[in-house]
């Protein structure tokens, strides 16, 4: 496979990755709008408290990321604390999943190999390619998806909405 095959396949990969992010995303949120306002507020056991505070940490996140790939300066989120309303966090995680599958829309096969300065969480500078980072976000939010799903079983809140990557394949994605 020559080298311009590898690099639009990991643009189509990344492109389809980006959709799967975006369709999980908005899939979950969803499932979470149609619950008591006050189990989002429920502490538990976990990296982040509560569910608002998990979905307000993916949002942040995936933000920071945007911006980074968009080459626009950032604001590392790491140990902030986020203090706005569950509408908020109800739209900010799909508005930014959003953003991100229209910035990878328009990639091309350059665009995609460029390199992406970012800061570390430890404070350290980094690079790494466009189609890498989108990758680790993509990933990244599957954990923390899962990390929603799971709070949200340990607080009572059943039947969560399957958004495993293979369940977008086979019933989700027109190919």
């Amino acid at each position: 496979m020559s080298t311009e095959q590898k690099t639009n396949e990991r643009l189509s990969t990344a492109r389809e990755y980006v959709r799967y992010n975006q369709w999980a995303t908005h899939s979950l949120v969803k499932w979470h709008r149609t619950k008591p306002e006050e189990w989002m507020h429920k502490k538990v056991p976990s990296n982040f408290s509560s569910i608002k505070r998990t979905l307000a940490h993916i949002w942040q996140v995936n933000k920071y990321w945007l911006n980074n790939l968009r080459k626009q300066d950032t604001k590392s989120p790491f140990g902030s604390e986020f203090n706005g309303s569950l509408q908020e966090v109800y739209q900010g995680p799909g508005n930014v999943s959003d953003e991100r599958a229209a910035f990878t829309a328009v990639q091309t096969d350059d665009g995609i190999m460029d390199a992406c300065p970012f800061t570390l969480s430890s404070g350290s500078k980094s690079c790494a390619r466009v189609f890498e980072v989108i990758l680790h976000v993509v990933t990244n939010g599957s954990y923390n998806r899962g990390q929603v799903v799971t709070i949200s079983r340990i607080l009572g809140l059943n039947n969560p909405p399957d958004t495993d990557y293979m369940f977008f394949v086979l019933k989700i994605n027109t190919r």
